[in-house]
């Protein structure tokens, strides 16, 4: 049995993994391949990945948060979370989805405490109620401490969105820890079609999938090994790495060795959905993932035509729906016109202007892709 949580709402236990390797280029040209979304300060005055340490620090001890990014990304990670030991902050040497940062992490946890219980969030979800997030995950920690489960969190849907994963739930647990809701789940569903997602919102028994997860070293441990043998076997090399006090560049070794034999997987893929014993905590926050620039619209105050202007200044005839971004300043002010418009996009920074139709945010990412593929113009990726 482990300890419970301290006055702090720290549990000596509990450990946090954040995942912070993505690339976020469906926020191109804002984000590039050297910076980011979750580096960005998309949503306020600070970066992403700082508000996620904000987040969760009531929950866990600095020593405890372990932040795995892409190597190339790990310096700017350091400057930013401060806090954070500077050995806790671990640099990929090639992006594997999420699946593999998971093994590393459990392999960090299970060779300082094999007691502990590990949260796994993004570095690049707003979530504004922080004493919402902090109570469920609280509860999350408690029960994943006593059970044998993978925990995953659902968020009730707004809207029939096609751009997320569903988690299909089933009967309510009883006798779990605090005032959050748990549920067995049944089924993990990809993001389904438009009529799909009407029908999922219409029974209510699907969530939007949150990608936050939570479970102890032990149950991941077991997961690893029924599910993803090639991802134990690595992990088993992190851990003998770690006990033994590896110098940076032994790490370092040892990650590209095991990275270099493994795939890209989502750990939903990989370990959820073939699990028998995942379990689903009902989120009584509010979530996004800001996945794409329209997200925006949620999180910002428009003008009266329903125009979101950031950082620029707009003037316009007749244009209503629209988000205009730029990079000016007081000092260097930057003016853009526009007539006619509907439902458009303009993003504009210092080397880069993005025109596009909101409804084709989605495809920004694809637009990166091919700017990078295209010889001479790597700079602008």
């Amino acid at each position: 049995m482990h300890e419970g949580m301290g006055m702090s709402g720290q549990n000596a236990h509990g450990y946090a993994l954040v995942m912070a390797g993505g690339s976020g280029l469906r926020f191109w040209p804002k984000s590039r391949r050297s910076r980011p979304k979750q580096l960005l300060r998309i949503t306020g005055g600070q970066t992403m990945i700082e508000q996620t340490l904000d987040r969760i620090s009531p929950l866990f001890a600095p020593e405890h948060i372990l932040i795995v990014t892409n190597s190339e990304y790990a310096n700017a990670v350091r400057e930013l979370c401060p806090a954070v030991p500077s050995e806790n902050v671990i640099g990929e040497p090639f992006g594997r989805d999420t699946w593999a940062c998971v093994g590393l992490a459990a392999a960090w946890v299970r060779a300082r405490d094999p007691e502990g219980v590990i949260g796994v969030v993004s570095a690049d979800h707003v979530i504004h109620n922080r004493d919402g997030f902090a109570a469920c995950f609280h509860d999350i920690l408690a029960l994943v401490a006593q059970r044998d489960c993978l925990m995953t969190i659902g968020v009730t849907p707004e809207h029939p969105a096609t751009g997320y994963g569903y988690i299909q739930i089933g009967d309510r647990l009883t006798s779990t820890p605090g005032q959050t809701r748990f549920h067995e789940v049944l089924r993990f569903h990809e993001k389904p079609t438009q009529s799909e997602a009407e029908g999922y919102l219409a029974s209510g028994d699907f969530l939007w999938n949150a990608g936050t997860f939570a479970w102890s070293c032990a149950s991941i441990w077991a997961a690893m090994e029924a599910h993803t043998p090639e991802l134990l076997q690595a992990a088993v090399r992190f851990e003998h790495a770690f006990a033994a006090g590896a110098s940076q560049d032994a790490l370092d070794e040892v990650l590209k060795e095991e990275y270099g034999r493994l795939d890209k997987r989502p750990v939903d893929k990989a370990i959820m959905q073939p699990a028998n014993n995942v379990v689903m905590a009902r989120a009584d926050f509010d979530w996004d993932d800001v996945g794409a620039f329209p997200s925006l619209d949620k999180h910002f105050p428009h003008d009266e035509q329903g125009n979101l202007v950031q950082d620029v200044i707009f003037a316009q005839v007749d244009c209503k729906d629209c988000i205009v971004l730029g990079e000016s300043s007081e000092t260097d002010p930057l003016l853009i016109g526009g007539i006619g418009l509907e439902g458009m996009m303009i993003v504009r920074t210092p080397d880069a202007i993005l025109v596009c139709p909101k409804d084709r945010a989605q495809d920004i990412k694809k637009l990166a892709d091919q700017i990078g593929r295209k010889p001479g113009l790597e700079r602008w990726t």
